[in-house]
């Protein structure tokens, strides 16, 4: 076994966590460091590699941390605030469908109701195997009185998730209005 100073196993474990965290560039920095000081430092180089082949994957989904971040401030009904930060994760994250979700459900908070439709079809057409954004999609067109599209929705979520209790709940309350 190699030697490793102490110091050197902190920068591996820290660079670990930057990446366990989405924090990619950070990472690859704190190894190209290590690699620099110890060329022959086969876990910095390890880790290395697998920093650089995360990043030439086009990641489509934010890390933990950013969504935690983004549900802080929404519980905290920061809702212009998280609004802005998810449109500037979007940016980054195009084809995230939890974004785009999430985007709808700030947008129904302030009141943007075609906004919030438009997201959750987006997050739709980013995967249509979530029973949330389609309970999500039908509570939306059913405050705005398209009951038909909203069950059609509704039924979509209860046909993934067929114990969805938010999305049979209001399939009857549609049923009710009707």
């Amino acid at each position: 076994m190699i030697f490793m100073p102490t110091s050197t196993q902190r920068q591996i474990k820290k660079a670990q966590n930057k990446l366990k965290n989405g924090e990619n560039a950070a990472a690859r920095e704190i190894c190209e460091q290590i690699i620099y000081k110890y060329p022959d430092n086969q876990r910095a180089k390890t880790l290395l590699g697998q920093i650089i082949t995360k990043l030439d994957q086009v990641d489509s989904e934010p890390s933990q941390v950013e969504m935690n971040f983004l549900k802080q401030m929404f519980h905290k009904k920061q809702y212009l605030a998280c609004h802005g930060k998810c449109l500037a994760l979007l940016n980054r994250y195009p084809a995230s469908w939890q974004l785009h979700n999430f985007q709808g459900v700030i947008s129904i908070e302030l009141g943007e109701v075609d906004e919030a439709i438009s997201a959750y079809e987006k997050s739709i057409h980013l995967n249509s195997k979530n029973a949330l954004v389609y309970c999500n999609l039908g509570t939306a067109l059913a405050s705005i009185g398209k009951f038909e599209q909203a069950l059609v929705n509704l039924e979509t979520s209860i046909g993934i998730d067929p114990k969805n209790i938010r999305s049979l709940n209001n399939v009857g309350l549609i049923y009710q209005k009707k």
